[in-house]
């Protein structure tokens, strides 16, 4: 059974908030379509990862997915979505930005919705470094595209220099949520590793079995998918011990 679950980061202790979409305006000014965008920033985000010294290019490709029905029920019960949509549907409420919480109200439900599909985007790519690096290296590929934001490595080849290019795929993402797999090499094996991440507003709502390192039932915003470290405040590690039907119910095979 899979023990992936969403642990949000508790607010801080200087009350600080935050709303609405970060990156609305910087990648609004771009002047192109999102479709557009989201295309050009993808593929810059894999096209800057292609294997040192290798001939051969990234490829890429981005799947379209519509599922519904018990197709749906499954993916939703390996997101944890009983714990994910009581912190998006608080978030929903943000009172500083009608349009997100629009976004997030209406995505919430179609997922509760039994006979509404829901679509997924998929982007892969192959011929890549993936998401290699311990869970705090802070200079390698998993902090930097899963924990980190407006960061990026300090290479003038990358064409995503100001970190802004994995900030699309919250930004268009309904649920702010992204979901990420990548096969890597560890302890001497190829093993496949799964994350996901949530960039919401600032919210306030009750969590089962918070109470103890989270008296206020408030939350800075941001939430991450993956296995509890189980220490005194917890947080979210990458799990590289997932089943096949997990990894295929996510859609991250």
């Amino acid at each position: 059974m899979s023990q992936l679950k969403w642990i949000f980061d508790p607010a801080p202790p200087s009350g600080r908030e935050q709303g609405g979409d970060a990156f609305s305006n910087r990648l609004d000014e771009s002047g192109l379509k999102m479709g557009e965008l989201f295309a050009r920033e993808s593929i810059a985000n894999s096209a800057d990862q292609k294997i040192t010294n290798s001939s051969s290019p990234v490829k890429i490709y981005v799947d379209v997915i519509s599922i519904s029905g018990e197709t749906k029920e499954r993916f939703k019960k390996a997101l944890d979505w009983e714990r994910l949509t009581k912190h998006v549907d608080a978030a929903s409420f943000n009172r500083n930005d009608n349009a997100l919480h629009h976004r997030i109200f209406s995505a919430i439900r179609k997922f509760n919705t039994k006979d509404d599909s829901i679509t997924l985007v998929r982007v892969s790519d192959y011929g890549a470094n993936g998401l290699t690096g311990d869970e705090i290296d802070t200079e390698q590929n998993f902090h930097l595209f899963s924990k980190a934001m407006l960061l990026s490595k300090n290479n003038k080849n990358n064409q995503g220099s100001f970190g802004l290019g994995k900030g699309v795929f919250y930004h268009l993402s309904n649920l702010r949520t992204v979901l990420m797999s990548s096969q890597i090499e560890e302890g001497g094996t190829q093993r496949i590793r799964l994350f996901g991440r949530s960039e919401l507003p600032s919210h306030e709502c009750e969590d089962e079995g918070t109470e103890r390192w989270n008296v206020s039932k408030r939350w800075d915003g941001p939430g991450f998918f993956g296995i509890s470290d189980n220490e005194q405040v917890p947080s979210a590690q990458s799990s590289f011990n997932e089943s096949i039907a997990t990894q295929k119910d996510l859609f991250l095979n």
